[in-house]
């Protein structure tokens, strides 16, 4: 059984060891480089939306437009 001074030597190395080791470094990279990518989708997503809310209404007055036009063009009315 190692002394008391033997310990502190022990802790000392394995603490060296533990702190040298970069086994999870790459898992901590991928983690980081997918919170950013998921974070950059996000804010990319809401930019994005009130502009295809506009766009999405716009095509949808149009479309009614149309439908109603076809709707009197199909009873014999002008367009």
């Amino acid at each position: 059984m190692p002394g008391p001074w033997e310990w502190g030597i022990l802790f000392k190395k394995s603490m060296v060891k533990y702190l040298e080791d970069d086994s999870g470094a790459v898992t901590v990279d991928w983690v980081v480089l997918t919170a950013a990518v998921v974070g950059l989708g996000l804010i990319v997503f809401a930019v994005v939306i009130p502009a295809v809310e506009s766009l999405s209404s716009y095509i949808n007055e149009i479309l009614y437009q149309r439908a109603a036009c076809l709707s009197v063009a199909a009873e014999g009315w002008g367009c």
